[in-house]
């Protein structure tokens, strides 16, 4: 039977209650992740090439889009910082790095096909972050019952449970932040789409 305890290090916080900091790093945490990663495949398998293909012109405004992408590319470096002092502390990554590998391809995703990504890949986009945000929620209040039960500092942890805590609540914000993003280009999305249909033209302005 598998063990989540198995991927994780020996210097774990104790914290009461459910779920545990590794059972959120190995079950919980990774889900959106994985589902994401699967469902790409799905789009990509069915779409072939033309995935990479311009559909629509607009969306966000330009400056928008890079900042979104700008931070899309912090919360990777946010994520590799996270493992890097879990690593350090001998908490252990658990399946943490899927989680990079996601965030690596959505900024893919953001970076090549820019404002023309079609309402699919936005979907698929808004979908991963709303259940990245709900599971960070989750992450998030039990590392705040951690700082208030069993506080731990640079003396006796790597990792002190307050960075831990506040690396989390800021990964929060940009989930939450990329969702709202998201949300906002597809709806512009589709009102192209719409216009598509119905016209027969993409426009090239918007």
């Amino acid at each position: 039977m598998f063990n989540p305890e198995s991927l994780c290090g020996h210097q774990r916080f104790a914290l009461s209650g459910s779920p545990s900091t590794c059972a959120l790093d190995v079950v919980i945490v990774p889900i959106p992740s994985i589902l994401f990663i699967l469902g790409s495949g799905v789009i990509l398998l069915k779409s072939g090439r033309s995935l990479w293909h311009p559909q629509v012109a607009g969306g966000l405004p330009k400056w928008l889009h890079i900042l979104y992408a700008a931070l899309v590319f912090a919360a990777f470096g946010m994520g590799v910082l996270e493992i890097a002092r879990d690593i350090a502390a001998d908490f252990g990554v658990g399946l943490l790095p899927i989680d990079l590998i996601a965030v690596a391809f959505a900024f893919l995703l953001l970076a090549v096909k820019g404002r023309r990504r079609s309402s699919t890949i936005s979907l698929l986009l808004v979908v991963y972050w709303a259940l990245y945000a709900i599971v960070a929620v989750v992450k998030v209040a039990r590392l705040h019952l951690l700082e208030t039960e069993n506080p731990t500092t640079m003396k006796n942890s790597n990792y002190p449970s307050s960075d831990l805590f506040l690396d989390n609540a800021v990964m929060l914000g940009l989930y939450i932040s990329f969702t709202i993003f998201e949300m906002t280009q597809l709806f512009l999305v589709r009102g192209i789409e719409d216009k598509v249909i119905k016209f027969g033209a993409i426009p090239t302005k918007v």
